[in-house]
C-alpha cells in the first residue's frame, strides 16, 4: 500500500525531526492511504480519519496517566511518545500502516526468530502458559514489578480473547512471546474480530474515572482490562480483522528501569478493515 504523508505539528523542532525522520517516505504523496501526523496543539485543525486516512497523534512526555487520559479523550487510533525512540516508533507504525494484510503474527512484528506459541482453550491453559510466561519475564526484565505488569497486562489480553471478544471458550484463541536485545514481545489472537474501537477507548475512560472517583454504585465492572494492557506494556497494537480475527500485540523495554517505565507515554496503534 502506497502511504501519504501530511505533516501538521506546529512546534518546528519537532516537525524538523519527524520530516527527517519520514524524509524517505514523503516523497509518496499522494498515495493510497493519507496518513496526517499531528501534535497536541494541532489536533482541533487536523483532518479527521475517515476512509483512506489515518491520524497519527505525537504525544509529550507528560507522564504515563497523562499520556492515556489524552487517548482516552481524543480517541485517535494511533499515538506515538515523542522521545529517543520517535524516529524508530514513527518507522514501525508506517510500516504497519503499509502493510496489505492484519494478523501478521508476533515473529513478523517484533522481527523474532523464535516465537513460542501457546494454544489456550480453558482457563487452565491460560494460567499455566502466564506461569511459563512470567518465569521468562523475571529473568529477563529489569524489575520484578515489570514481569507482574507484564503478566498482568497479557491475562487481560487473554481473558478478552477467551471471554469478552464474542469468541467464548473452546473457540481458537492463540498466546505467543518472543525475545530479542531490546524487547519482551506477546501477542494474542482470537478467531472472532469483533473488537471495536468503542470497547478500547470507553473502557480506558471508565477505568481512569473510576481510578479517581471509585467505582460508582450499580457498576458491573471497573473497566480495567485495556487500563492494565496500556499501562503495563511499552507499546500496544491491536488488528482486528472485522468477522475473522483480532490479534493483541504488546512489547515491553528490556532497557527500561521501573521508574522509566512509569514516566514514559506507550505508543499505541489500531487498526480495523
Amino acid at each position: 500500500m502506497k502511504l501519504g504523508v501530511a505533516i501538521l505539528i506546529e512546534e518546528a523542532a519537532l516537525r524538523t525531526r519527524v520530516e527527517r525522520a519520514l524524509a524517505g517516505r514523503l516523497e509518496t504523496r499522494p498515495g493510497g492511504l493519507e496518513v496526517v501526523l499531528t501534535d497536541a496543539a494541532g489536533l482541533r485543525e487536523a483532518p479527521r480519519p475517515g476512509p483512506g486516512r489515518e491520524l497519527v497523534l505525537l504525544c509529550e512526555q507528560d507522564g504515563r496517566r497523562a499520556a492515556l487520559e489524552l487517548l482516552a479523550r481524543s480517541r485517535v487510533h494511533h499515538l506515538v511518545p515523542i522521545d529517543d525512540g520517535l524516529e524508530a516508533w514513527l518507522a514501525i507504525l508506517m510500516r504497519r500502516l503499509a502493510r496489505p494484510a492484519l494478523c501478521t503474527g508476533l515473529g513478523a512484528q517484533l522481527g523474532a526468530a523464535e516465537v513460542t506459541q501457546r494454544q489456550l482453550g480453558s482457563a487452565d491453559d491460560k494460567g499455566r502458559a502466564l506461569e511459563e510466561l512470567g518465569a521468562l519475564a523475571s529473568q529477563v526484565l529489569r524489575h520484578a514489578m515489570l514481569a507482574d505488569l507484564l503478566v498482568a497486562a497479557v491475562d487481560e489480553m487473554c481473558i478478552n480473547a477467551l471471554y469478552r471478544a464474542g469468541s467464548g471458550v473452546g473457540a481458537p484463541t492463540r498466546l505467543e512471546w518472543a525475545l530479542d536485545d531490546d524487547w519482551l514481545g506477546v501477542a494474542v489472537r482470537d478467531g472472532a474480530g469483533a473488537l471495536g474501537a468503542g470497547d478500547i477507548f470507553m473502557g480506558l475512560a471508565l477505568a481512569l474515572a473510576h481510578e479517581q472517583g471509585g467505582l460508582p454504585p450499580g457498576a458491573r465492572s471497573a473497566a480495567l482490562g485495556f487500563r492494565i494492557m496500556l499501562g503495563g506494556l511499552s507499546a500496544l497494537s491491536i488488528d482486528v480483522d472485522r468477522g475473522r480475527a483480532t490479534e493483541v500485540v504488546g512489547a515491553l523495554s528490556r532497557r527500561c528501569t521501573l521508574g522509566e517505565h512509569r514516566r514514559r507515554a506507550p505508543a499505541f496503534s489500531l487498526l480495523s478493515r
